[in-house]
């Protein structure tokens, strides 16, 4: 569908840009000089497939393909190791517990069991604020796209709420497959509006939506989740922005509460950190 489109695509270019030939002939000119045979392509496509000189490259595309499936596979048994430890968990738990108790003293034992429950509470609120943050994403692109009478909104809201967990690289993923998806059914100008609708819903989602949910959700102030976002990328990418707001909620409950319990060792009036 996409070859057949592009000469139309092409004519709705060269109709966009004729309004500036007095402003910008050159830009004008190299436009209408412009010419797109969609079949044409598709059949030297093939062509190209089809001949002997292509074996090397689409069998480096099939190595590619076979690390790119190994990496899924390891993950995957990742994933089941994970599962079957969670149906477990009350078991490890136990046995964890009871030797931590028999290494430590009582008093230390249980702060550290202290501890650890606050990280798992603030870990699985880190967690559930994320599916609800893809869940809002979702649902603001479904809606804006049914709103401006853009196609695919149901295909195209559901891949975006799936690409919402991962950090900045889901955003431009499925940004880019909706536009193709839309200029393929519906031309260049329903892709670039678009384009323009999800950047738009971006920026409110990330600059004001989800500081206040994950905020709410690890105990954490709006303005730290942004630094954590921040920091995050900065040392350790796409994982950094991932692990450091639940981190940064860790720390700040952790040392809020040894604050708390000096300023109440000193009788001294408690006041909000």
């Amino acid at each position: 569908m996409l070859f057949t489109q592009l000469p139309g695509l092409l004519e709705d270019l060269k109709a966009l840009v004729r309004p500036y030939e007095e402003t910008a002939p050159e830009l004008v000119r190299w436009v209408e000089g412009l010419s797109i045979d969609g079949e044409g392509i598709e059949a030297r496509l093939i062509a190209f497939l089809k001949d002997d000189r292509s074996g090397e490259m689409i069998g480096t595309v099939i190595s590619e393909a076979v690390s790119i499936f190994g990496m899924i596979f390891s993950m995957a048994f990742a994933l089941i190791i994970a599962f079957s430890a969670v149906s477990q968990k009350e078991r490890l738990a136990r046995q964890a517990q009871t030797l931590l108790y028999a290494c430590m003293s009582e008093p230390r034992a249980g702060k550290i069991v202290q501890y650890v429950r606050r990280i798992r509470s603030i870990f699985v609120s880190f967690i559930s604020g994320q599916v609800l943050e893809a869940f809002i994403l979702g649902s603001m692109v479904f809606a804006g796209m049914v709103i401006f009478r853009f196609p695919h909104a149901l295909s195209i809201g559901a891949l975006v709420m799936l690409m919402a967990f991962v950090p900045i690289v889901g955003a431009w993923v499925s940004a880019i497959i909706g536009a193709i998806l839309i200029l393929a059914t519906d031309g260049l100008g329903k892709a670039l509006g678009f384009v323009v609708l999800i950047i738009v819903i971006q920026q409110i989602e990330g600059n004001l939506i989800y500081p206040k949910v994950m905020g709410k959700r690890v105990g954490l102030p709006s303005l730290w989740v942004l630094v954590a976002i921040t920091l995050g990328s900065g040392v350790a990418g796409v994982w950094g922005m991932l692990l450091f707001v639940p981190i940064f909620a860790t720390a700040y409950q952790l040392l809020r509460d040894a604050i708390h319990s000096r300023r109440t060792r000193q009788s001294a009036p408690l006041s909000d950190v």
